[in-house]
């Protein structure tokens, strides 16, 4: 019987050592010289593997100005300009989904009673889709226009679960996560809306946001959770009405301009964890030229500047990266034109400032898994990676290559076994 070593062979050799059609004492005598010529087989065989995490499970998330501005008028809501197309080709180099800040609004969508212009949300929307950008939609109880607020309580009540039918039935499956309140607003009549909602896009996240606190100074503060973790009476209220919430997402900025503590920050992701509740945080940003305010302050801290700015996006952005009930993170301001001056990370000419190469490093490469090496002769890899998707390079001797996807999540077995097929594998090199 005859092989050919680089075509039958599992692991192509470039010597061939011995064989096992010989005698016992041969064969000895060739292990002992293999040891003493400190050849092992991992040196003769060298397939060579790289695994690379090509996306995140984690959502990376920034807010973008309105894609064909409203003519509504808030009258103390902040509107922003039309979102620059150098914005939107920066954008997916960084983020893999947008919490939409404005375009949602109600007082934007349906200005006038049963008059509603859709135009804005709809490009916002296609935009993200057509991005793979996953959505989070700012709020479906507000900001009310003042029609609505003119009607009594009760009316009010009404109008929202319409207004939220007709949100939610409109973007069915393109929108993964809606905010269903925010900061109370229509909050007394929001459980029917839940379970209206669940029933109409069932595959869709529901929650609701609040300005949760990361410091306070303690003059202002009562001592007590609820007054420095806004937004836990909130769940545990819509918990004894039967509504189970898929997320919280918790204001990011207040107060504004705090450098916050690591610890404090896990008390309040905690605080919610232990409702059973995954956390978004949301709207964070903070100022160029204002006091730095929190534990952070100190010498050479006093104002935020570009580069302390930089250092605390990094710094912000491990601690939320960090915590395991933490799926989401959004920045408020992208570009120059924001609601806070400087938060964006973009310079009035649209060029990356220090915070975006911060983030850019963190995001794309210390959050990112990747190795590589020398296959071992049992084909075995095991590796510690961040959730998300992944690419399979295998390498053989000859040069020729095969690939293969696979994806880590959490409470996944993540176990996988790969088989070589040669009918695959990449042509020769020449």
């Amino acid at each position: 019987m005859e092989f050919n070593p680089s075509g039958d062979m599992i692991n192509d050799q470039k010597t061939l050592y011995g064989s096992w059609v010989t005698s016992i004492w041969r064969m000895q005598e060739l292990v002992e010289r293999l040891v003493r010529w400190r050849l092992y087989p991992s040196d003769l065989i060298t397939p060579r593997f790289a695994i690379e995490q090509v996306s995140s499970d984690f959502k990376w998330s920034a807010s973008l100005n309105f894609f064909k501005v409203p003519a509504a008028r808030s009258p103390t809501d902040f509107k922003p300009g039309k979102v620059d197309p150098r914005e939107l080709a920066r954008f997916p180099e960084l983020f893999n989904a947008s919490l939409i800040p404005y375009s949602g609004k109600w007082l934007y969508v349906e200005p006038d009673e049963g008059q509603c212009d859709f135009a804005d949300l709809d490009a916002y929307v296609s935009w993200c889709n057509a991005h793979n950008i996953a959505i989070e939609y700012h709020f479906l109880s507000g900001y009310e226009p003042a029609w609505v607020l003119a009607k009594p309580a009760a009316a009010q009540g009404e109008l929202f679960l319409k207004h939220a039918r007709q949100v939610v039935e409109r973007y069915k499956g393109k929108i993964a996560y809606y905010q269903v309140t925010n900061e109370r607003h229509q909050l007394d009549f929001s459980p029917p809306v839940f379970t209206e909602l669940c029933k109409i896009d069932p595959q869709a996240k529901f929650g609701i946001s609040d300005c949760t606190t990361f410091w306070v100074p303690q003059a202002y503060w009562r001592g007590d959770s609820e007054s420095k973790h806004t937004g836990v009476g909130e769940v545990e209220w819509l918990k004894s009405k039967g509504v189970t919430l898929d997320f919280f997402s918790a204001h990011g900025h207040a107060p504004y301009g705090v450098w916050p503590t690591g610890p404090a920050m896990y008390a309040a992701f905690d605080a919610f964890a232990k409702l059973g509740v995954r956390i978004h945080v949301s709207e964070f940003a903070v100022p160029l030229g204002k006091p730095i305010l929190g534990p952070g302050h100190g010498p050479g801290r006093e104002v935020w500047t570009l580069q302390n700015q930089a250092e605390f996006y990094a710094w912000y952005y491990t601690v939320c990266f960090s915590h395991p009930n933490v799926d989401m993170l959004n920045l408020w301001d992208f570009g120059p034109n924001t609601w806070w001056p400087g938060a964006g990370l973009l310079d009035e000419h649209f060029e990356p400032k220090p915070d975006w190469t911060a983030l850019h490093d963190l995001i794309k490469t210390q959050f990112m898994t990747r190795l590589s090496g020398v296959l071992p002769l049992d084909g075995a890899v095991d590796f510690r990676g961040f959730h998300g998707d992944y690419k399979l390079v295998l390498t053989l001797p000859t040069g020729q290559r095969a690939s293969a996807d696979f994806a880590i999540h959490p409470d996944h077995p993540n176990r996988f076994r790969l088989l070589l097929n040669s009918a695959l594998l990449s042509p020769l090199p020449p």
